[in-house]
Protein backbone atom coordinates (compact mmCIF):
# COMPACT_ATOMS: atom_id res chain seq x y z
CA UNK A 1 0.00 0.00 0.00
CA UNK A 2 1.16 3.64 -0.66
CA UNK A 3 -0.16 7.01 -0.35
CA UNK A 4 1.59 10.16 -2.43
CA UNK A 5 1.87 13.53 0.24
CA UNK A 6 -0.04 16.40 -0.86
CA UNK A 7 3.06 17.97 -2.62
CA UNK A 8 3.95 15.37 -4.37
CA UNK A 9 7.59 15.26 -2.50
CA UNK A 10 7.11 12.10 -0.26
CA UNK A 11 5.38 8.75 -0.16
CA UNK A 12 4.95 6.52 2.65
CA UNK A 13 4.09 2.66 1.80
CA UNK A 14 4.44 -0.61 3.38
CA UNK A 15 6.15 -3.82 2.96
CA UNK A 16 7.11 -7.04 4.77
CA UNK A 17 9.48 -4.98 7.41
CA UNK A 18 7.18 -2.24 8.34
CA UNK A 19 5.74 1.36 7.37
CA UNK A 20 8.58 3.79 5.00
CA UNK A 21 8.22 7.07 4.28
CA UNK A 22 10.74 8.15 1.16
CA UNK A 23 11.86 11.36 -0.38
CA UNK A 24 10.32 11.39 -4.35
CA UNK A 25 13.63 11.15 -6.40
CA UNK A 26 16.21 9.62 -3.71
CA UNK A 27 17.53 6.21 -2.90
CA UNK A 28 16.78 5.29 0.67
CA UNK A 29 13.28 5.98 2.85
CA UNK A 30 12.99 6.16 6.70
CA UNK A 31 11.71 3.26 8.60
CA UNK A 32 8.46 4.45 10.89
CA UNK A 33 9.24 3.57 14.37
CA UNK A 34 6.95 0.63 16.18
CA UNK A 35 4.63 2.08 18.86
CA UNK A 36 5.82 1.14 22.07
CA UNK A 37 2.20 -0.93 22.26
CA UNK A 38 3.05 -2.79 19.06
CA UNK A 39 6.83 -4.24 19.99
CA UNK A 40 5.77 -6.99 20.99
CA UNK A 41 4.90 -9.35 17.76
CA UNK A 42 4.38 -8.69 14.31
CA UNK A 43 2.61 -6.09 12.97
CA UNK A 44 1.21 -4.94 9.26
CA UNK A 45 0.40 -1.60 8.39
CA UNK A 46 -2.65 -0.49 6.54
CA UNK A 47 -2.22 2.32 4.42
CA UNK A 48 -5.17 4.26 2.08
CA UNK A 49 -4.84 6.50 -0.80
CA UNK A 50 -6.35 9.75 1.06
CA UNK A 51 -3.86 9.32 4.36
CA UNK A 52 -1.95 12.57 4.70
CA UNK A 53 -2.97 15.93 6.34
CA UNK A 54 -3.33 18.82 4.08
CA UNK A 55 0.28 20.02 5.69
CA UNK A 56 2.62 17.31 4.56
CA UNK A 57 3.53 16.92 8.47
CA UNK A 58 1.55 13.53 8.87
CA UNK A 59 -0.63 10.76 8.07
CA UNK A 60 -3.06 8.58 9.36
CA UNK A 61 -2.70 4.39 8.95
CA UNK A 62 -4.02 1.49 10.82
CA UNK A 63 -2.19 -1.73 12.29
CA UNK A 64 -3.49 -4.90 12.61
CA UNK A 65 -2.63 -8.58 13.97
CA UNK A 66 -0.96 -10.38 10.82
CA UNK A 67 -3.46 -13.01 11.16
CA UNK A 68 -6.56 -11.04 9.71
CA UNK A 69 -4.59 -11.20 6.28
CA UNK A 70 -2.09 -14.51 7.29
CA UNK A 71 -5.72 -16.80 6.08
CA UNK A 72 -6.70 -14.66 3.35
CA UNK A 73 -10.07 -12.75 5.12
CA UNK A 74 -10.47 -9.64 4.44
CA UNK A 75 -9.51 -6.95 7.09
CA UNK A 76 -11.43 -6.10 9.94
CA UNK A 77 -11.65 -3.70 12.32
CA UNK A 78 -12.11 -5.78 15.53
CA UNK A 79 -8.51 -5.91 16.41
CA UNK A 80 -7.23 -2.93 14.32
CA UNK A 81 -5.95 0.47 15.74
CA UNK A 82 -5.47 3.84 13.90
CA UNK A 83 -2.48 5.77 14.34
CA UNK A 84 -1.39 9.57 13.18
CA UNK A 85 2.75 9.00 11.96
CA UNK A 86 5.14 11.76 11.70
CA UNK A 87 6.76 12.48 8.52
CA UNK A 88 9.63 13.91 9.78
CA UNK A 89 9.94 10.88 11.87
CA UNK A 90 8.81 10.36 15.96
CA UNK A 91 7.02 7.86 17.49
CA UNK A 92 3.13 7.40 15.89
CA UNK A 93 0.35 8.04 18.15
CA UNK A 94 -2.78 6.54 18.52
CA UNK A 95 -6.17 7.85 18.15
CA UNK A 96 -8.38 5.26 18.20
CA UNK A 97 -9.02 1.02 18.92
CA UNK A 98 -11.23 -1.15 16.51
CA UNK A 99 -11.37 0.91 13.68
CA UNK A 100 -9.80 1.47 10.34
CA UNK A 101 -8.66 4.77 8.96
CA UNK A 102 -10.27 5.50 5.33
CA UNK A 103 -9.21 9.26 4.55
CA UNK A 104 -8.05 12.60 5.71
CA UNK A 105 -10.81 15.67 4.97
CA UNK A 106 -8.89 18.25 2.38
CA UNK A 107 -8.76 20.84 5.28
CA UNK A 108 -7.52 18.12 7.82
CA UNK A 109 -10.25 18.72 10.26
CA UNK A 110 -11.91 15.80 10.11
CA UNK A 111 -10.65 11.60 9.74
CA UNK A 112 -12.91 8.81 8.45
CA UNK A 113 -13.29 5.73 9.50
CA UNK A 114 -14.80 2.24 9.35
CA UNK A 115 -15.96 0.08 12.79
CA UNK A 116 -18.38 -2.61 13.51
CA UNK A 117 -17.28 -5.52 11.96
CA UNK A 118 -19.61 -7.28 10.01
CA UNK A 119 -20.16 -10.81 7.98
CA UNK A 120 -18.98 -8.76 4.79
CA UNK A 121 -16.87 -5.86 6.09
CA UNK A 122 -17.30 -2.36 8.76
CA UNK A 123 -20.65 -1.91 9.22
CA UNK A 124 -20.30 1.47 9.61
CA UNK A 125 -18.64 4.81 8.46
CA UNK A 126 -17.95 7.50 11.35
CA UNK A 127 -15.86 10.69 11.39
CA UNK A 128 -13.82 12.21 14.40
CA UNK A 129 -11.86 15.37 14.61
CA UNK A 130 -8.03 15.35 13.89
CA UNK A 131 -7.16 14.17 17.56
CA UNK A 132 -10.18 11.88 17.41
CA UNK A 133 -12.42 13.98 18.77
CA UNK A 134 -16.24 14.53 18.35
CA UNK A 135 -16.83 11.30 16.72
CA UNK A 136 -20.05 10.50 15.21
CA UNK A 137 -21.86 8.34 12.79
CA UNK A 138 -22.53 9.00 9.27
CA UNK A 139 -23.43 5.49 7.89
CA UNK A 140 -24.97 2.65 9.59
CA UNK A 141 -25.70 -0.27 7.12
CA UNK A 142 -27.20 -3.99 8.39
CA UNK A 143 -25.82 -7.20 9.02
CA UNK A 144 -25.74 -8.22 5.51
CA UNK A 145 -23.82 -5.40 3.97
CA UNK A 146 -20.65 -3.76 4.54
CA UNK A 147 -19.43 -0.17 3.54
CA UNK A 148 -15.68 1.28 3.34
CA UNK A 149 -13.35 3.87 1.65
CA UNK A 150 -14.92 6.85 2.79
CA UNK A 151 -13.50 10.09 0.27
CA UNK A 152 -14.01 13.91 0.86
CA UNK A 153 -14.19 16.03 -1.99
CA UNK A 154 -12.63 19.28 -2.07
CA UNK A 155 -15.20 21.29 -0.42
CA UNK A 156 -15.53 18.51 2.17
CA UNK A 157 -19.25 19.23 2.20
CA UNK A 158 -19.58 15.38 -0.04
CA UNK A 159 -18.01 12.05 0.31
CA UNK A 160 -17.76 9.18 -1.84
CA UNK A 161 -17.85 5.19 -0.08
CA UNK A 162 -18.68 1.78 -1.45
CA UNK A 163 -21.35 -0.21 -0.50
CA UNK A 164 -21.52 -4.54 -0.27
CA UNK A 165 -23.71 -6.78 -0.21
CA UNK A 166 -23.66 -10.32 -1.15
CA UNK A 167 -24.45 -9.32 -5.19
CA UNK A 168 -20.99 -7.07 -4.34
CA UNK A 169 -20.20 -3.59 -4.39
CA UNK A 170 -21.55 -0.11 -5.52
CA UNK A 171 -19.99 2.83 -5.37
CA UNK A 172 -21.42 6.05 -4.44
CA UNK A 173 -21.88 9.91 -3.20
CA UNK A 174 -24.23 11.78 -1.09
CA UNK A 175 -23.81 14.64 1.01
CA UNK A 176 -21.84 14.43 4.53
CA UNK A 177 -25.26 15.19 6.35
CA UNK A 178 -27.42 12.95 4.56
CA UNK A 179 -29.70 13.13 1.70
CA UNK A 180 -30.29 11.24 -1.56
CA UNK A 181 -27.28 8.34 -2.52
CA UNK A 182 -26.20 9.15 -6.02
CA UNK A 183 -24.45 5.97 -7.78
CA UNK A 184 -21.29 6.20 -9.25
CA UNK A 185 -20.88 2.24 -10.81
CA UNK A 186 -23.36 0.05 -9.95
CA UNK A 187 -22.39 -3.25 -9.10
CA UNK A 188 -22.32 -4.75 -12.60
CA UNK A 189 -18.96 -1.86 -13.51
CA UNK A 190 -17.46 -2.63 -10.11
CA UNK A 191 -16.19 -6.49 -11.10
CA UNK A 192 -14.43 -5.42 -13.40
CA UNK A 193 -13.28 -1.59 -12.07
CA UNK A 194 -11.03 -1.08 -8.84
CA UNK A 195 -8.65 0.87 -7.29
CA UNK A 196 -10.84 4.37 -7.26
CA UNK A 197 -8.81 7.86 -7.00
CA UNK A 198 -10.69 11.19 -7.55
CA UNK A 199 -8.90 13.80 -8.95
CA UNK A 200 -10.37 17.40 -8.69
CA UNK A 201 -13.36 18.80 -10.82
CA UNK A 202 -14.96 15.14 -10.87
CA UNK A 203 -11.99 12.80 -12.78
CA UNK A 204 -11.83 9.49 -11.50
CA UNK A 205 -9.05 7.10 -12.05
CA UNK A 206 -9.35 3.19 -11.94
CA UNK A 207 -8.07 0.39 -12.28
CA UNK A 208 -9.06 -2.44 -14.43
CA UNK A 209 -7.41 -5.59 -15.20
CA UNK A 210 -7.98 -9.62 -17.27
CA UNK A 211 -6.47 -12.50 -15.31
CA UNK A 212 -3.60 -13.34 -17.09
CA UNK A 213 -3.39 -10.68 -19.17
CA UNK A 214 -3.20 -6.87 -18.55
CA UNK A 215 -3.90 -4.28 -16.38
CA UNK A 216 -4.75 -0.48 -17.11
CA UNK A 217 -5.59 2.58 -15.53
CA UNK A 218 -8.37 4.75 -16.95
CA UNK A 219 -9.64 8.29 -16.61
CA UNK A 220 -12.99 9.70 -16.86
CA UNK A 221 -15.38 12.69 -15.84
CA UNK A 222 -18.39 12.23 -13.31
CA UNK A 223 -20.95 14.94 -11.93
CA UNK A 224 -20.74 13.56 -8.71
CA UNK A 225 -24.16 14.36 -7.63
CA UNK A 226 -25.77 13.33 -10.10
CA UNK A 227 -22.71 10.41 -10.55
CA UNK A 228 -23.82 10.39 -13.75
CA UNK A 229 -20.47 9.92 -16.35
CA UNK A 230 -19.85 13.06 -19.02
CA UNK A 231 -16.75 12.45 -20.06
CA UNK A 232 -15.32 9.22 -22.10
CA UNK A 233 -13.48 7.00 -20.15
CA UNK A 234 -9.75 6.70 -21.47
CA UNK A 235 -6.94 4.04 -20.87
CA UNK A 236 -3.77 6.34 -18.94
CA UNK A 237 -1.30 3.52 -18.55
CA UNK A 238 -1.01 -0.45 -19.72
CA UNK A 239 1.17 -3.05 -18.09
CA UNK A 240 1.10 -6.80 -19.16
CA UNK A 241 1.65 -9.35 -17.07
CA UNK A 242 1.78 -7.74 -14.07
CA UNK A 243 -1.40 -5.72 -11.48
CA UNK A 244 -1.64 -1.89 -10.71
CA UNK A 245 -2.83 -0.67 -7.77
CA UNK A 246 -2.94 1.13 -4.46
CA UNK A 247 -3.09 4.33 -6.59
CA UNK A 248 -2.86 7.87 -4.87
CA UNK A 249 -2.86 11.70 -6.21
CA UNK A 250 -2.41 15.02 -4.95
CA UNK A 251 -4.90 17.27 -4.31
CA UNK A 252 -4.36 19.33 -7.43
CA UNK A 253 -4.39 16.11 -9.79
CA UNK A 254 -1.30 16.22 -11.63
CA UNK A 255 0.67 13.69 -10.16
CA UNK A 256 -0.43 10.02 -9.26
CA UNK A 257 1.50 7.18 -7.25
CA UNK A 258 0.55 3.38 -7.83
CA UNK A 259 1.93 0.34 -6.95
CA UNK A 260 2.62 -1.79 -10.40
CA UNK A 261 3.57 -5.66 -9.31
CA UNK A 262 4.49 -8.75 -11.05
CA UNK A 263 4.23 -12.48 -10.47
CA UNK A 264 6.19 -14.81 -11.69
CA UNK A 265 6.53 -18.57 -10.82
CA UNK A 266 8.78 -21.83 -12.03
CA UNK A 267 8.51 -25.16 -11.62
CA UNK A 268 11.24 -27.69 -9.66
CA UNK A 269 11.14 -31.11 -9.79
CA UNK A 270 12.44 -33.42 -6.29
CA UNK A 271 13.03 -36.68 -6.19
CA UNK A 272 10.37 -38.74 -3.16
CA UNK A 273 11.37 -41.24 -1.43
CA UNK A 274 8.73 -44.65 -1.25
CA UNK A 275 6.97 -43.00 2.21
CA UNK A 276 6.66 -39.69 0.85
CA UNK A 277 8.09 -38.26 4.28
CA UNK A 278 10.99 -36.82 2.49
CA UNK A 279 12.04 -35.83 -0.58
CA UNK A 280 16.22 -34.78 -2.13
CA UNK A 281 17.51 -31.78 -3.79
CA UNK A 282 15.10 -29.48 -5.61
CA UNK A 283 16.53 -28.87 -9.70
CA UNK A 284 15.21 -25.83 -10.95
CA UNK A 285 13.09 -27.85 -14.28
CA UNK A 286 11.18 -24.92 -16.40
CA UNK A 287 13.77 -22.70 -17.42
CA UNK A 288 11.18 -19.95 -18.39
CA UNK A 289 10.87 -16.67 -16.08
CA UNK A 290 6.92 -16.43 -16.74
CA UNK A 291 4.38 -17.86 -14.67
CA UNK A 292 5.17 -22.24 -15.19
CA UNK A 293 4.15 -24.67 -13.03
CA UNK A 294 3.92 -28.49 -13.08
CA UNK A 295 0.08 -29.23 -12.93
CA UNK A 296 -0.23 -32.89 -13.93
CA UNK A 297 1.82 -36.11 -14.76
CA UNK A 298 1.97 -38.42 -17.54
CA UNK A 299 1.04 -42.20 -16.09
CA UNK A 300 4.79 -43.01 -16.63
CA UNK A 301 5.89 -40.23 -14.72
CA UNK A 302 8.35 -39.39 -17.15
CA UNK A 303 6.84 -36.33 -18.61
CA UNK A 304 5.34 -33.28 -16.83
CA UNK A 305 2.08 -31.28 -17.98
CA UNK A 306 2.91 -27.49 -17.84
CA UNK A 307 0.63 -24.62 -17.24
CA UNK A 308 2.40 -21.47 -18.43
CA UNK A 309 0.49 -17.88 -17.99
CA UNK A 310 2.64 -15.37 -20.21
CA UNK A 311 1.29 -11.97 -18.97
CA UNK A 312 -1.34 -12.07 -22.72
CA UNK A 313 -1.36 -15.38 -23.12
CA UNK A 314 -1.63 -18.99 -21.86
CA UNK A 315 -0.15 -21.69 -22.88
CA UNK A 316 -0.13 -26.03 -21.85
CA UNK A 317 3.56 -28.16 -22.27
CA UNK A 318 4.66 -31.45 -21.84
CA UNK A 319 8.26 -31.38 -20.54
CA UNK A 320 10.37 -34.79 -20.19
CA UNK A 321 12.72 -35.30 -17.33
CA UNK A 322 16.10 -35.36 -17.90
CA UNK A 323 15.13 -32.81 -21.22
CA UNK A 324 14.66 -28.48 -21.38
CA UNK A 325 12.67 -29.07 -24.59
CA UNK A 326 9.11 -28.17 -23.57
CA UNK A 327 7.01 -29.43 -26.59
CA UNK A 328 3.55 -27.59 -27.02
CA UNK A 329 0.40 -29.08 -26.52
CA UNK A 330 -1.94 -25.55 -26.82
CA UNK A 331 1.13 -22.91 -28.45
CA UNK A 332 -1.17 -19.87 -27.46
CA UNK A 333 -5.06 -19.38 -25.40
CA UNK A 334 -6.56 -15.82 -25.73
CA UNK A 335 -9.83 -17.40 -24.15
CA UNK A 336 -8.56 -16.42 -20.35
CA UNK A 337 -5.92 -17.78 -17.96
CA UNK A 338 -5.67 -21.70 -17.08
CA UNK A 339 -6.12 -22.17 -13.58
CA UNK A 340 -5.71 -25.83 -14.02
CA UNK A 341 -5.32 -28.95 -15.85
CA UNK A 342 -5.64 -32.50 -15.10
CA UNK A 343 -5.20 -35.68 -17.38
CA UNK A 344 -8.60 -37.95 -18.08
CA UNK A 345 -7.29 -41.49 -16.43
CA UNK A 346 -7.64 -42.73 -19.76
CA UNK A 347 -4.85 -40.28 -20.37
CA UNK A 348 -6.53 -39.31 -23.57
CA UNK A 349 -7.55 -35.91 -22.78
CA UNK A 350 -6.36 -32.79 -21.19
CA UNK A 351 -9.10 -31.39 -19.03
CA UNK A 352 -8.36 -27.10 -18.29
CA UNK A 353 -9.85 -25.22 -15.87
CA UNK A 354 -10.21 -21.64 -17.71
CA UNK A 355 -10.89 -18.35 -15.71
CA UNK A 356 -12.60 -16.00 -19.16
CA UNK A 357 -11.31 -13.08 -19.30
CA UNK A 358 -14.06 -10.35 -18.02
CA UNK A 359 -15.96 -8.69 -20.73
CA UNK A 360 -17.03 -5.73 -21.25
CA UNK A 361 -18.64 -2.90 -18.17
CA UNK A 362 -22.15 -4.83 -17.16
CA UNK A 363 -21.12 -8.08 -17.74
CA UNK A 364 -21.78 -10.68 -15.47
CA UNK A 365 -19.00 -12.29 -12.94
CA UNK A 366 -17.31 -14.63 -15.21
CA UNK A 367 -17.77 -18.31 -14.68
CA UNK A 368 -15.12 -20.62 -14.46
CA UNK A 369 -15.13 -22.95 -17.71
CA UNK A 370 -13.98 -26.80 -18.43
CA UNK A 371 -12.73 -27.28 -21.71
CA UNK A 372 -10.56 -30.28 -22.97
CA UNK A 373 -8.28 -31.06 -25.92
CA UNK A 374 -6.15 -34.13 -26.92
CA UNK A 375 -2.99 -35.47 -25.03
CA UNK A 376 -1.68 -35.00 -28.71
CA UNK A 377 -2.28 -31.55 -29.00
CA UNK A 378 -5.54 -30.30 -31.21
CA UNK A 379 -8.20 -27.73 -30.87
CA UNK A 380 -10.01 -26.85 -27.42
CA UNK A 381 -13.71 -27.99 -26.44
CA UNK A 382 -15.63 -25.96 -24.29
CA UNK A 383 -17.35 -28.91 -21.71
CA UNK A 384 -19.43 -26.97 -19.50
CA UNK A 385 -19.45 -24.09 -17.25
CA UNK A 386 -19.20 -23.87 -13.29
CA UNK A 387 -20.36 -21.60 -10.41
CA UNK A 388 -17.37 -18.93 -9.29
CA UNK A 389 -14.78 -21.13 -7.06
CA UNK A 390 -15.58 -24.50 -8.85
CA UNK A 391 -13.00 -26.57 -9.52
CA UNK A 392 -11.69 -30.16 -10.98
CA UNK A 393 -10.46 -33.36 -10.64
CA UNK A 394 -9.67 -36.50 -11.73
CA UNK A 395 -8.74 -39.92 -10.54
CA UNK A 396 -6.06 -42.60 -11.99
CA UNK A 397 -6.36 -45.54 -14.05
CA UNK A 398 -7.66 -48.72 -13.31
CA UNK A 399 -10.54 -45.60 -11.81
CA UNK A 400 -12.15 -43.97 -14.25
CA UNK A 401 -13.40 -40.83 -12.13
CA UNK A 402 -13.61 -37.04 -13.14
CA UNK A 403 -15.44 -34.91 -11.05
CA UNK A 404 -16.68 -31.12 -10.31
CA UNK A 405 -16.44 -29.66 -6.66
CA UNK A 406 -18.91 -26.60 -6.71
CA UNK A 407 -20.25 -24.33 -4.72
CA UNK A 408 -24.21 -23.85 -4.43
CA UNK A 409 -26.13 -20.68 -5.67
CA UNK A 410 -25.88 -19.57 -1.63
CA UNK A 411 -22.27 -20.58 -1.35
CA UNK A 412 -22.92 -22.45 2.18
CA UNK A 413 -21.72 -26.04 0.66
CA UNK A 414 -19.43 -27.72 -1.68
CA UNK A 415 -21.45 -29.61 -4.48
CA UNK A 416 -19.11 -33.01 -5.92
CA UNK A 417 -20.49 -34.99 -9.09
CA UNK A 418 -18.90 -36.87 -11.47
CA UNK A 419 -17.96 -35.47 -15.37
CA UNK A 420 -17.35 -37.60 -18.03
CA UNK A 421 -14.66 -36.27 -20.14
CA UNK A 422 -15.03 -37.86 -23.06
CA UNK A 423 -18.69 -36.19 -23.71
CA UNK A 424 -18.46 -33.78 -20.90
CA UNK A 425 -21.98 -35.45 -19.66
CA UNK A 426 -22.48 -34.05 -15.97
CA UNK A 427 -23.59 -37.04 -13.46
CA UNK A 428 -25.45 -37.18 -10.31
CA UNK A 429 -24.39 -35.24 -6.87
CA UNK A 430 -22.14 -37.81 -5.02
CA UNK A 431 -21.22 -35.71 -2.05
CA UNK A 432 -22.19 -32.50 -0.43
CA UNK A 433 -20.60 -30.66 2.51
CA UNK A 434 -20.02 -27.79 4.39
CA UNK A 435 -18.06 -24.63 3.04
CA UNK A 436 -15.93 -22.44 4.98
CA UNK A 437 -17.68 -19.55 5.68
CA UNK A 438 -15.25 -16.91 4.83
CA UNK A 439 -14.00 -18.46 1.90
CA UNK A 440 -14.39 -16.07 -0.96
CA UNK A 441 -16.38 -18.28 -3.25
CA UNK A 442 -15.17 -22.08 -3.68
CA UNK A 443 -13.57 -25.12 -1.49
CA UNK A 444 -10.42 -23.87 0.43
CA UNK A 445 -8.89 -27.10 -0.83
CA UNK A 446 -9.93 -29.69 -2.52
CA UNK A 447 -8.22 -33.13 -4.39
CA UNK A 448 -9.68 -36.76 -5.24
CA UNK A 449 -8.00 -39.34 -4.33
CA UNK A 450 -5.77 -41.60 -6.79
CA UNK A 451 -8.48 -44.12 -6.65
CA UNK A 452 -11.38 -41.90 -6.79
CA UNK A 453 -13.14 -43.50 -3.55
CA UNK A 454 -12.25 -40.11 -1.35
CA UNK A 455 -12.04 -36.34 -1.64
CA UNK A 456 -9.69 -34.28 0.81
CA UNK A 457 -10.80 -30.47 1.48
CA UNK A 458 -10.42 -28.81 5.09
CA UNK A 459 -12.29 -27.20 7.66
CA UNK A 460 -11.12 -24.07 7.80
CA UNK A 461 -7.46 -22.41 7.17
CA UNK A 462 -6.57 -23.72 10.44
CA UNK A 463 -7.91 -27.52 9.75
CA UNK A 464 -8.82 -29.66 10.36
CA UNK A 465 -8.01 -31.43 7.08
CA UNK A 466 -11.39 -33.76 6.13
CA UNK A 467 -11.25 -37.24 4.38
CA UNK A 468 -14.66 -37.43 2.92
CA UNK A 469 -15.81 -40.52 1.09
CA UNK A 470 -17.71 -40.51 -1.57
CA UNK A 471 -19.24 -43.87 -0.87
CA UNK A 472 -20.80 -42.99 2.47
CA UNK A 473 -18.10 -44.44 4.92
CA UNK A 474 -17.07 -42.00 8.00
CA UNK A 475 -15.21 -39.12 7.39
CA UNK A 476 -11.64 -38.53 8.72
CA UNK A 477 -10.71 -35.52 10.52
CA UNK A 478 -6.73 -34.49 10.56
CA UNK A 479 -5.12 -31.98 12.96
CA UNK A 480 -2.37 -30.53 12.40
CA UNK A 481 -0.23 -27.62 14.68
CA UNK A 482 -0.10 -24.64 13.03
CA UNK A 483 -1.84 -25.46 9.80
CA UNK A 484 -2.40 -22.49 7.88
CA UNK A 485 -3.79 -23.75 4.37
CA UNK A 486 -5.02 -21.75 1.26
CA UNK A 487 -5.84 -23.86 -1.96
CA UNK A 488 -2.91 -26.30 -2.56
CA UNK A 489 -2.94 -29.86 -1.61
CA UNK A 490 -2.79 -33.56 -3.33
CA UNK A 491 -2.96 -37.32 -2.40
CA UNK A 492 0.40 -39.02 -2.27
CA UNK A 493 0.19 -41.60 -5.46
CA UNK A 494 -0.65 -44.87 -2.79
CA UNK A 495 -3.60 -42.99 -1.47
CA UNK A 496 -1.96 -42.85 1.98
CA UNK A 497 -1.02 -39.51 2.61
CA UNK A 498 -1.60 -35.66 1.43
CA UNK A 499 1.12 -32.71 0.39
CA UNK A 500 0.09 -29.47 2.12
CA UNK A 501 1.07 -26.53 1.99
CA UNK A 502 1.30 -24.68 5.10
CA UNK A 503 1.40 -20.52 5.01
CA UNK A 504 3.77 -19.14 7.70
CA UNK A 505 4.95 -15.93 8.49
CA UNK A 506 8.44 -15.85 6.70
CA UNK A 507 7.53 -18.67 4.04
CA UNK A 508 4.98 -21.50 2.50
CA UNK A 509 5.74 -24.69 3.34
CA UNK A 510 5.46 -28.01 1.52
CA UNK A 511 4.22 -30.78 4.40
CA UNK A 512 3.45 -34.81 4.33
CA UNK A 513 0.76 -35.52 6.23
CA UNK A 514 0.07 -39.39 6.25
CA UNK A 515 -4.23 -40.59 7.23
CA UNK A 516 -3.43 -40.61 10.85
CA UNK A 517 -2.30 -37.01 11.11
CA UNK A 518 1.57 -37.30 11.31
CA UNK A 519 3.10 -34.39 9.76
CA UNK A 520 7.10 -34.42 7.82
CA UNK A 521 8.28 -31.11 6.60
CA UNK A 522 9.25 -31.87 2.63
CA UNK A 523 10.33 -28.52 1.12
CA UNK A 524 10.45 -24.21 2.42
CA UNK A 525 9.50 -22.09 -0.43
CA UNK A 526 11.30 -19.07 -0.79
CA UNK A 527 8.63 -16.25 -0.26
CA UNK A 528 4.78 -16.58 1.33
CA UNK A 529 3.40 -16.42 -2.19
CA UNK A 530 1.75 -19.05 -4.10
CA UNK A 531 3.81 -22.74 -3.50
CA UNK A 532 2.43 -26.14 -4.39
CA UNK A 533 3.34 -29.79 -4.72
CA UNK A 534 2.45 -32.36 -7.58
CA UNK A 535 3.57 -35.89 -6.99
CA UNK A 536 4.20 -38.10 -10.32
CA UNK A 537 2.06 -41.31 -10.26
CA UNK A 538 4.79 -43.89 -9.74
CA UNK A 539 5.84 -41.72 -6.55
CA UNK A 540 9.35 -41.00 -7.24
CA UNK A 541 9.16 -37.56 -7.94
CA UNK A 542 7.78 -34.19 -6.71
CA UNK A 543 6.60 -31.80 -8.80
CA UNK A 544 7.40 -28.15 -6.84
CA UNK A 545 5.60 -24.71 -7.93
CA UNK A 546 6.85 -21.42 -6.90
CA UNK A 547 5.93 -17.96 -6.80
CA UNK A 548 7.57 -14.47 -6.42
CA UNK A 549 6.13 -11.31 -6.50
CA UNK A 550 8.17 -8.12 -7.26
CA UNK A 551 6.67 -4.73 -7.16
CA UNK A 552 8.07 -1.08 -7.47
CA UNK A 553 6.08 2.37 -6.93
CA UNK A 554 5.74 4.28 -10.18
CA UNK A 555 4.71 7.92 -10.74
CA UNK A 556 1.99 9.07 -13.63
CA UNK A 557 2.33 12.64 -14.43
CA UNK A 558 1.19 15.11 -17.21
CA UNK A 559 -1.70 13.20 -18.27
Amino acid sequence: MSALSPDGHHIAYTDSKGMHIKLVGSDGSQLVQRPEALRDGRVDWDLQSYAWFPDGKKFVATSHPPTDRANWAPLTSSLSKIWVIPAAGGVPRKLRDAAIAWSVSPDGSMIAFGTNSGRLGERELWIMGPDGEQARRIVQVDEDGAVCCLYFFQDGKRVSYVMTDDSGDRFVTRDLNGGPVATVMDRSVMMTHDDLVWLPDGRLIYSGCSPGSSCAYWIARFDIRSGRQTEEARRLTNVVGGQVYSGSATPNGRLVAFIRSSLSGTAYVADMEADATRIGSAVHFTLDESDEGISDWTPDSRTAIILSNRGNYSAVYRQTLGTDFAEPIIARNEKGSFGGAVLSPDANWLILLVWPSPGPAGANLPQPQVWRTPIGGGAMQQLFSLLPGGTIACARAPATLCVTAEPTADRKQIVVSPFDPATGVRGSELLRFDRYRDEAVGPLAFALSPDGQWVSTSAAPAGPLRILSLHGHPARLLSVKGLNVKEEIAWTPDGRGLIVTTYRDDAAVLLHVDLQGNVHELFKCESTESCGGRPSPDGKHLGIYQSRRSANIWMLENF
